[in-house]
């Protein structure tokens, strides 16, 4: 009997120790896998702060003191959210998820615009702008101050007018497409007609983002010369608003200016030549200017014919024939002896 009233507890102690036999095996495959793991690092290798901490969190598993930091730490961050908001770290990592059919579309009508021309005026005129107390048409021009503008100034508000009819029709469609979806209890929804509005939606932004990009390129492209204005037009906007290759674009086009003006021939001016001045030319143009000095008269060349006709020379520069004022700025000398004479003027009076 006493051999009978033992044997439950041998039973029970013998499964509480094949019990504990089997947690001790499993905590040592566990420690021998973490040095398999630790034998791959290199010796020197500290371990990180969250490493120590999930090794921590390992051996408090039994104790359920995880659970409970793990409940502390939620309830922290959703107080941390509820007063602060979101965090920013959190909010820079989220990307745009787009399928690849609607992405392949966005990608090129955001770089090159919608393709065809007629698409887009259909759009403004299919998609209805105003009502009775919305009207999402851009404001034309008052006649007034239209009249007093330069062309120039017409010209760029004619830019800012199809702006606002672009984002204009776009803010409607998306209107439309809202105003289907909340109202979905009341009225069922209408795929197609949801589709239509959002994909008229995303075309004319899509039109207005292009050109927003072009008209950033004129406005920063007007500061050059026509050489840099034309490589610049030509270049496609990434990330950049002139393009990942703009400098070596650049440089390329530097170079074959500078090539090409060197293969231009000299620009050689024969119609302006002159020969030079020879020894027979030089005497020619003496003997002429010799003979003009003989026909003229002798009060024209100066000497005594001349100087009776002059003031005389007043050392107080004024003038005894006259009290003006005027003469006293104006002194008068009398011209030498034979000084302006001609050779054969002179010859003669010897």
């Amino acid at each position: 009997m006493e051999q009978e009233r033992t044997r439950p507890s041998v039973v029970k102690l013998k499964e509480e120790k094949e019990k504990e036999l089997r947690e001790i095996e499993q905590r040592m495959n566990d420690l021998l896998g973490e040095l398999e793991m630790m034998e791959q690092l290199p010796a020197d290798e500290a371990l990180t702060y969250e490493e120590i901490l999930d090794a921590q969190k390992e051996n408090q598993m039994e104790d359920g003191e995880v659970e409970e930091e793990e409940d502390q730490t939620k309830i922290i961050e959703e107080e941390t959210k509820e007063f602060l908001g979101e965090n920013p770290s959190e909010v820079d990592q989220k990307k745009l998820f787009l399928i690849k059919t609607v992405a392949d579309r966005v990608k090129v009508w955001s770089r090159k615009g919608l393709a065809n021309k007629e698409e887009k005026q259909r759009l403004l005129t299919a998609i209805p702008r105003k009502n009775d107390e919305i009207n999402l048409e851009a404001p034309k021009l008052n006649e007034e101050i239209s009249v007093s503008l330069t062309q120039k100034a017409l010209i760029k508000d004619g830019f800012f007018k199809e702006y606002q009819d672009l984002s204009g029709a776009a803010l409607s469609a998306a209107s439309i497409a809202l105003s289907m979806i909340l109202n979905d209890k009341k009225q069922p929804l209408e795929r197609e007609s949801l589709l239509d509005n959002l994909g008229g939606t995303v075309r004319l932004l899509c039109e207005l983002f292009y050109q927003l990009t072009n008209a950033r390129k004129l406005f920063i492209m007007g500061r050059y010369n026509d050489n840099i204005q034309k490589v610049a037009k030509n270049t496609e906007s990434t990330s950049l608003l002139f393009g990942d290759e703009f400098k070596a674009i650049l440089e390329n086009a530097k170079s074959m200016e500078k090539a090409v003006k060197d293969l231009k021939p000299k620009n050689n001016n024969y119609n302006n030549y002159r020969p030079p001045l020879s020894q027979n030319n030089y005497n020619t143009a003496n003997n002429n200017n010799n003979a003009l000095n003989w026909k003229s008269s002798p009060s024209n060349r100066g000497g005594r014919g001349s100087y009776k006709n002059q003031q005389p020379y007043n050392r107080l520069g004024n003038s005894r024939s006259s009290n003006s004022s005027s003469s006293s700025y104006h002194r008068t000398y009398p011209a030498r002896r034979f000084y302006t004479q001609s050779q054969p003027y002179q010859q003669r009076r010897r």
